[in-house]
């Protein structure tokens, strides 16, 4: 799953998309208006949609808190060969 994905979906007024995630602040701003792209017929999100840059600060805290996970389980000793282990 793209991390935008898992972002968008920890919306609870999030109803769904088809086609591949919005890459950019236009491509997400024409998903919202393209009914084409509604999953079942309902709009993306119910009521007011998170904006372009509050999605972004999400993404940013999942890269952070991967990255200082990662970086835990190798102050703990732990190969990368182990490390990949666990988070696969």
């Amino acid at each position: 799953m793209a991390k935008i994905d898992k972002v968008l979906s920890s919306y609870k007024n999030f109803k769904g998309y088809t086609g591949n995630p919005p890459a950019n602040e236009n491509e997400y701003n024409e998903l919202l208006n393209d009914s084409s792209r509604y999953f079942q017929g309902n709009p993306v999100f119910e009521g007011t949609a998170p904006t372009w840059s509050e999605i972004q600060n999400k993404v940013a805290e999942i890269v952070d808190a991967k990255a200082s996970a990662l970086a835990k389980l190798s102050a703990l000793g732990l190969t990368e060969e182990e490390v990949q282990a666990i988070i696969k």
